[in-house]
């Protein structure tokens, strides 16, 4: 059950196991991060403002999935496996373990590892795949959907939090901004990726 936020404390997160503060306490050496250094809102510095918003961001989604993953004796990993198999079954484009690698960038040994822990834990099972029965897709158990939907939850009570100060018109530019940015640096990431590979193939 998602809690309505008190804007003064930020958002609640929703009701599960593992969230009544164990997965964090004693984390002494969890520093909180300094807010970023108030620049003047022209051009140039305006964006490495919000790039380093940005890179904050993503650092804080991965250490949340990372305490989520613990909350269910899962490792970050597993909980981003199940992400991925939840969307694509959510848009009729079945996950296999090679789109798995791709997407985490896991050897093809790593990922056959993975969704072995998945399987025996009763999270996703393995299905032939009816356009090429020599392929494998994989599908969550309910027990994962869960675990993933539960996830989302999680995220979805920080994202309803900070959107409550915004109007429509104010949201709909920051959906296209970061639809934007996700391109760009997706972009740019398969540049890096397609330059790394011919270096160490050379």
């Amino acid at each position: 059950m998602i809690r309505e936020a008190d804007p003064a404390r930020g958002p609640e997160l929703p009701d599960g196991d593992g969230w009544d503060g164990a997965g964090t306490a004693g984390r002494a050496d969890h520093a909180t991060v300094p807010a970023p250094r108030r620049r003047e809102p022209d051009g140039p510095v305006r964006t490495a403002q919000l790039s380093e918003l940005l890179h904050r961001l993503g650092a804080d989604t991965t250490r949340l999935v990372e305490v989520f993953a613990r909350t269910k004796s899962l490792r970050a990993s597993d909980v981003e496996a199940l992400l991925a198999v939840r969307s694509g079954e959510e848009q009729d484009e079945p996950v296999t373990p090679g789109v798995l690698s791709q997407g985490l960038m896991l050897t093809s040994g790593a990922v056959t590892g993975l969704v072995d822990r998945l399987v025996r834990a009763g999270h996703v099972v393995r299905e032939p795949d009816e356009s090429d029965r020599r392929r494998v897709r994989l599908r969550t158990t309910p027990a994962g959907a869960d675990v993933a939907l539960e996830f989302d939850a999680l995220l979805g009570a920080c994202t309803d939090g900070a959107a409550r100060g915004f109007g429509a018109g104010e949201m709909a530019t920051v959906e296209r901004f970061l639809a934007d940015v996700t391109a760009t640096t997706t972009s740019c990431l398969w540049s890096l990726e397609t330059r790394v590979a011919d270096r160490e193939s050379s």
